[in-house]
């Protein structure tokens, strides 16, 4: 993250012009620098909202493909339900047949 820039030695001069000593002056101004570094400028949320938008897509495309993997899955699965139904079914009629 970029911040923003800070005159340091205009507000430290704008500080002590507001009655301010010259020592507690510089300690705000350095801790507003500091943390000046922290913020976050509108160039840097515009490139996460960008990434967040990829990750997005991203994941709409994997769902995609777990919905297509989910199916044939499904499909597979009925297919074998069906032919264990009809080996039962052809069992219990060749059961009958027996008479047993």
């Amino acid at each position: 993250m970029a911040g923003y820039m800070i005159d340091t030695a205009a507000a430290i001069d704008g500080l002590t012009a507001e009655g301010i000593p010259a020592n507690q002056a510089r300690a705000i101004v350095r801790t507003v620098a500091h943390r000046n570094e922290e913020i976050a400028t509108k160039s840097d949320i515009l490139a996460l909202k960008s990434d967040i938008r990829g990750l997005e897509a991203d994941i709409r495309a994997l769902e995609s493909r777990f919905d297509g993997k989910m199916s044939a899955l499904e499909s597979r699965l009925n297919m074998k339900i069906y032919l264990m139904a009809a080996s039962v079914v052809a069992a219990l009629k060749a059961l009958e047949y027996l008479g047993i």
